[in-house]
């Protein structure tokens, strides 16, 4: 099997090997299996490409970088949002607690 769409002619003396898959378009054959799952020619060619999938693209390891720094950079500004808004409202508290304050100690002169 060559991978082509087309009949290929096997010569049992020059490569007697079959592929899984292979059929038999024309005239007869017998075979024997020497090997299956990983052993054969597509289980070697999936552990290769499974192998190969572990590393990253450098397409993979730039946008692996961006994410990061985006993270980083958001993770910052929500802090900073909320300090700020802690100190904002520290700030009106603090300016509420002052008048009622003020507004107590002051006698009110009632005439």
């Amino acid at each position: 099997m060559t991978g082509e769409s087309d009949d290929v002619e096997i010569n049992h003396n020059k490569n007697p090997f079959l592929v899984s898959g292979t059929k038999v378009a024309d005239g007869y054959g017998q075979m024997l299996v020497t090997s299956v799952g990983m052993n054969t020619t597509w289980g070697e060619m999936m552990c290769h490409i499974n192998r190969e999938t572990d590393e990253q693209t450098p397409l993979q390891a730039r946008l692996n970088k961006l994410s990061s720094w985006i993270g980083k950079v958001g993770l910052t500004v929500s802090f900073l949002v909320l300090v700020v808004l802690m100190v904002t409202s520290l700030g009106i508290l603090k300016i509420r607690v002052g008048i009622r304050n003020s507004m107590v100690a002051r006698p009110r002169l009632m005439i």
